[in-house]
């Protein structure tokens, strides 16, 4: 089973009209776990991203040994070494190049788990980061929706501006 979400969003922003609508967050359900991902930002002007995953287990089982694997766009962003979060403690990863793998010993049954971690950019530039997750447990796999993230580029500094996109070159 697939839960699909979208808010659209009009109105007007000093005298013109605007729309907006929102990431599409998927989840797909399978046996009562569900996993989410979002981010602390949805345009990323400097400091660091922390991606926030949100995984739910509704049912009475406990499920052991998982792994969650994020691949990280390292031609954009690096990753943070010792970020890893869940439930508040540091937890267990490793980090190859640009496959992110993160420990989970277990998942209580009927409870949320949130893992977070954090990148940062390699350089201010334009560019739109789009990342996802997945989860590995029982030979099974479980993805999160896709988060996208705008990096515009930070005003404070213009003079290093670079973009990779044709239309956006200075």
């Amino acid at each position: 089973m697939k839960l699909k979400n979208i808010v659209y969003s009009t109105g007007k922003y000093n005298d013109y009209e605007v729309s907006l609508t929102s990431n599409t967050s998927i989840v797909t359900m399978k046996n009562a776990l569900s996993i989410s991902m979002d981010a602390d930002k949805k345009n990323w002007f400097f400091g660091h991203l922390t991606y926030i995953i949100i995984i739910n287990n509704e049912s009475n089982s406990m499920y052991e040994n998982l792994l969650l694997t994020n691949i990280i766009n390292t031609s954009l962003v690096e990753f943070v070494l010792d970020s890893v979060m869940i439930n508040g403690l540091k937890g267990k990863y490793d980090y190859d190049n640009k496959i992110l793998n993160i420990n989970i010993p277990n998942i209580e049954p009927n409870s949320t788990t949130i893992i977070k971690f954090r990148v940062q950019k390699k350089q201010n530039k334009f560019f739109i980061l789009r990342s996802n997750t997945e989860l590995h447990y029982n030979n099974m796999i479980l993805e999160s929706n896709f988060v996208t993230v705008i990096s515009p580029i930070n005003k404070s500094s213009r003079d290093n501006f670079s973009c990779d996109y044709p239309h956006f070159k200075n």
